[in-house]
């Protein structure tokens, strides 16, 4: 966990991190931890309870993450995302990625970009 220190500010710093934390996140926000990694352009465009129903917790939890990171609010969280995909793609990219994140969730979909942890 983040204890007193920066919140990441790009996914590799929140992946660092998540990796040095190792079960030291309870389960719930470890479980959202590796369904933001696997899927950043859900994070970089859902709301909290879109998130929520998608990662399988509840919108408490997903907001409890961006306290537990060091971020003020969710929308902190959330512009990690939207900040990495813009490096990653170009903001050109943030049309096609938001369109994405409307359509239904298929189980194989692969997702470019944040790895989950291994």
């Amino acid at each position: 966990m983040n204890h007193g220190h920066k919140p990441p500010r790009t996914c590799g710093e929140l992946h660092a991190l998540a990796m040095a934390s190792g079960s030291a996140f309870p389960r719930q926000l470890a479980l959202l931890v590796d369904f933001a990694l696997q899927h950043p352009d859900i994070i970089a465009f859902g709301t909290c309870s879109s998130i929520a129903r998608r990662a399988g917790v509840s919108a408490t939890t997903v907001s409890r993450l961006a306290g537990v990171l060091g971020y003020r609010s969710f929308r902190d969280l959330r512009t990690l995302f939207r900040d990495d995909l813009v490096r990653r793609g170009g903001a050109g990219s943030l049309k096609t990625q938001a369109k994405a994140v409307r359509q239904p969730m298929s189980p194989g979909r692969p997702v470019e970009g944040c790895q989950g942890r291994s």
